[in-house]
């Protein structure tokens, strides 16, 4: 057995907007070929999928040691934090209903097997990759407060939510650079359905899983277009398409496509219900997400996820949340996305008592209503809560306190008013609760 075996070296690759390559989206470095960054322009799929970083990687797990591109599911677990390695062991070594095809052997005896293979073969693999992860750009309808310009075109335009540009400092990804070209392209590789198709997705292994998330991927034409190829040849039956998308926005061009897929998994990014909603992902109105929701479950070959980011903003709320999830006849996505960056705005910057409401909240609704395949993750999402224990960090808070009066006032909304108990719970601590802002100032 090994502590630090991670399935995505054996199966994923995730392709970065400007064509960079990482074994997954939390990996802390890129693969590399000889000296240089690795490139979906420039370099083939089966260049990169044994290429020395990524072999490196394979031998380092099998001999049960840490690599250091796994640095950000090292520090999770330090930190007792359910991590993206264990997350995903879990779901491609023993969840056959999101794995069609699965495995009989139990996830101890798959993961042996893979390690013993790679052991004789030196971490080279002679199968090719069988999931893709896309990142398709930062084009999307939204600026929500957790996310950077990187990820989203309106806070790149917004002149005060890009000055808070929190991406990860230890990634050396330059996620902000969406618009870097290869020297041989003129275009994006994501604004190419043809090479998006003929260079990637047709190279896959079979059992092909494709992953989509932006920006905003159903604001994608090049993605729609390449989507449509894939239904034209009749190679659209093969796919697993996974799509993380905030509900917003759907037409009926985009679901005629999505329903020809052989597995649709839709995760939608709902971090709160009615106003709270609204506040953490504006300017979204939950009145569309309430309309577009019907039209996601009228696809008869869809499973759809509720996947909220669980940051400061809402983690007193996650069990209504979830409630709500469960009424809606939504599966909850038993990843749970705990937000570590940017660090102001993770629940770690909670009051401790505030956390353990919240946890207390969670065990009662795990003991109760809570579908019993969700239980364990909400039990280990308590457990996070706990973990985390009387740590508060006052110098955080008051970043937390400017980030957010910003945003209030650029947007014309009010955080009191919006989280009430949230608020009630900070200023019992004897945090005082200023109008003080760091860059919102210089709209007047």
């Amino acid at each position: 057995m090994s502590d630090t075996f991670c399935i995505m070296p054996w199966k994923n690759l995730s392709i970065k907007a400007d064509g960079g390559v990482t074994v997954c989206c939390a990996s802390a470095s890129r693969i590399r070929i000889g000296n240089r960054d690795a490139s979906i322009n420039d370099d083939s799929l089966e260049e990169i999928w044994n290429s020395n970083s990524i072999v490196s990687m394979r031998q380092d797990m099998t001999a049960n040691r840490w690599n250091s591109a796994c640095y950000v599911c090292r520090l999770q677990e330090e930190k007792n934090l359910p991590s993206l390695r264990k997350q995903f062991n879990k779901l491609f070594l023993n969840d056959t209903e999101q794995n069609p095809g699965g495995f009989s052997k139990s996830r101890d005896e798959q993961q042996n097997d893979l390690i013993a293979t790679a052991r004789l073969t030196h971490g080279h693999l002679k199968d090719s990759v069988s999931s893709l992860q896309f990142e398709v750009g930062n084009l999307c309808n939204l600026k929500c407060r957790m996310c950077n310009p990187g990820f989203s075109s309106q806070i790149e335009r917004d002149v005060v939510h890009r000055k808070w540009d929190y991406t990860y400092t230890h990634n050396n990804t330059d996620e902000g650079n969406a618009n870097k070209k290869s020297s041989t392209n003129q275009k994006h590789w994501h604004e190419q359905p043809d090479f998006i198709v003929s260079n990637m997705i047709e190279k896959m292994a079979n059992d092909k899983i494709v992953s989509v998330i932006g920006g905003e991927p159903l604001f994608s034409e090049s993605l729609k277009t390449a989507l449509k190829i894939l239904v034209e040849r009749g190679t659209s039956n093969d796919i697993h398409l996974h799509i993380s998308t905030n509900g917003t926005t759907l037409s009926a061009e985009w679901l005629s496509i999505l329903r020809e897929f052989k597995l649709l998994s839709l995760a939608i990014s709902i971090d709160g219900l009615g106003n709270k909603f609204n506040y953490i992902r504006y300017p979204a109105q939950f009145s569309r997400l309430e309309r577009t929701i019907p039209e996601f479950i009228s696809l008869g070959n869809a499973r759809i996820m509720a996947a909220p980011t669980i940051q400061a903003y809402n983690t007193l709320d996650l069990v209504e949340l979830y409630q709500s999830f469960t009424a809606s006849g939504f599966n909850i996505n038993n990843f749970m996305n705990i937000l570590e960056i940017p660090h102001f705005l993770s629940p770690r910057i909670l009051p401790p008592g505030a956390r353990k409401i919240a946890s207390d909240r969670l065990f009662e609704y795990a003991d109760s209503d809570c579908p019993r395949e969700s239980a364990p993750s909400m039990i280990e999402l308590a457990n996070s809560l706990v973990n985390m224990g009387d740590e508060y960090d006052f110098d955080l808070l008051q970043e937390f306190m400017e980030f957010t009066n910003d945003l209030d006032v650029s947007r014309g909304q009010n955080f009191a008013h919006t989280f009430p108990e949230l608020f009630h719970y900070i200023e019992d601590t004897g945090f005082t609760w200023t109008s003080k802002t760091r860059f919102a100032n210089a709209l007047s």
